[in-house]
């Protein structure tokens, strides 16, 4: 016979599971404590909050020893990077539902208790991501759920919605393996492109469920240009894991082909059809991030290999917007090719 109390347990764990933050940090004393009273604060009955900081010299572990008695476990040594310490978190983590934070991220009031409810009203979710705010010197800027709503290619082609956003199940893990510790900058994208090629569902939500910090230290400012050459390898894996030839030739033609070791497991089809699609969508994402580097060689480049691969294929594509804005018209071909997508691009 059961008792009351266990009763009540097990169905407040059924309806709240548990949930694994795993935060990497590494020198980031002017952030962290932030960072865990946003996890803290979210008084989610089955948190399980795993820090594992990389060996800092600047004071954060004194500020982690100071919320020790609510954190599950937390480690303070050298490290592989980033990855690897998501790794350390994930292979501790005995939740139902896995995330990582950043150290220089926060949660928004009630974000665990959002996305539960998103897992418990679809069953058939593996992976919830929703919106994020940019933070900017303490004031919150503008809010994004990714690039475009047009998710079916996006999850393809680039990291299409904010990491600290997204929850997904540990079984994932469990089938698919861990972040690529190869990887320093775009592991993410590696890692949800993986779980699409296993066939997992992904949910998005309307739901703000975090803050984005940018400072002059966080990747996505002080190491940006750091991102493409490592968004180029996997894409370039991807294109030989689902066997397209002609994936493979426009990527050397715009430059953009890049050595990568083994290939990706498959566990859904692709037609010839929206493999050209994703890597139309992928190629005119990397056109514009070129133009906003400045690199007009790189940008020559992609435009002619888009240009050779023809967009006809792409009536209904909903990306218009975004070639709406560009500015990559300066060169003649450009400003041709750009009418031409924003043709096709409805």
């Amino acid at each position: 016979m059961i008792k009351n109390g266990n009763s009540r347990n097990t169905l407040i764990m059924a309806i709240y599971p548990k949930i694994s933050v795993v935060v990497p940090s590494y020198n980031q004393a002017d952030f962290i404590e932030e960072t865990l009273q946003s996890i803290l604060n979210q008084r989610y009955p089955h948190l399980e909050l795993i820090v594992i900081d990389g060996g800092s010299k600047d004071g954060s572990v004194e500020i982690i020893q100071k919320y020790e008695k609510y954190i599950t476990y937390w480690v303070s040594e050298a490290d592989r990077g980033q990855s690897h310490a998501i790794n350390k978190g994930f292979e501790r983590a005995t939740g139902e539902l896995l995330t990582w934070l950043c150290s220089d991220d926060l949660y928004t009031e009630n974000a665990l208790f959002k996305v539960v409810a998103h897992f418990n009203e679809n069953p058939q979710a593996d992976l919830v991501h929703g919106k994020t705010q940019i933070l900017t010197q303490g004031k919150r800027g503008n809010i994004t759920a990714g690039f475009h709503r047009n998710w079916e290619l996006d999850y393809f082609s680039h990291m299409a919605f904010p990491q600290p956003s997204s929850f997904f199940r540990r079984q994932i893990i469990d089938q698919i393996g861990l972040t690529n510790e190869a990887l320093h900058y775009t592991m993410d994208y590696d890692l949800m492109l993986r779980m699409q090629l296993a066939d997992f569902t992904f949910l998005p939500v309307d739901d703000l469920l975090s803050c984005y910090r940018h400072h002059p230290d966080s990747k996505s400012i002080g190491q940006r240009d750091a991102f493409d050459p490592e968004r180029q390898v996997v894409f370039s894996k991807l294109m030989r894991s689902i066997d397209y030839p002609q994936g493979i030739n426009t990527l050397k033609e715009a430059e953009l082909l890049r050595d990568s070791e083994g290939l990706y497991q498959v566990k859904r089809n692709f037609s010839e059809n929206f493999k050209k699609q994703i890597l139309l969508n992928y190629l005119n994402n990397m056109l514009i991030n070129t133009y906003n580097n400045q690199n007009m060689a790189q940008v020559c480049h992609i435009g002619k290999a888009i240009d050779a691969l023809d967009a006809t294929s792409l009536d209904k594509h909903e990306n218009r917007s975004r070639y709406n804005t560009a500015q990559y018209q300066q060169a003649s071909w450009i400003g041709k090719l750009r009418h031409k997508i924003g043709k096709v691009l409805k």
